[in-house]
């Protein structure tokens, strides 16, 4: 398995059906890069340092995570939340 493949394996792993409090740049970043419950040192997969969003559609968003020396590229698939303000992560497709 590729070092991407691994990123993009744990993403949909780990983050499936979790609710994230916007598809903005920012918020996707800090989620990906919570740290493993009860310690203050293990994440759950490779810090990710950068993160790029275009939208695709109202569903889909482009995503690049941008580490110092290697980038994984793909489309997320989201859900609305039963409340409707929040986004539920579906899928990563790396491309």
């Amino acid at each position: 398995m590729k070092i991407g493949e691994s990123i993009v394996s744990s993403i949909n792993k780990g983050f499936r059906n979790c609710k994230f409090s916007g598809r903005d740049a920012e918020s996707i970043k800090n989620t990906l890069n919570i740290l493993v419950h009860d310690s203050n040192t293990i994440h759950f997969m490779p810090c990710v340092p950068e993160v790029k969003v275009e939208k695709v559609d109202d569903l889909h968003d482009k995503l690049s995570l941008l580490y110092d020396d290697y980038k994984v590229e793909g489309v997320v698939t989201w859900r609305k939340s039963q409340n409707e303000k929040q986004f539920v992560f579906v899928n990563y497709i790396a491309e």
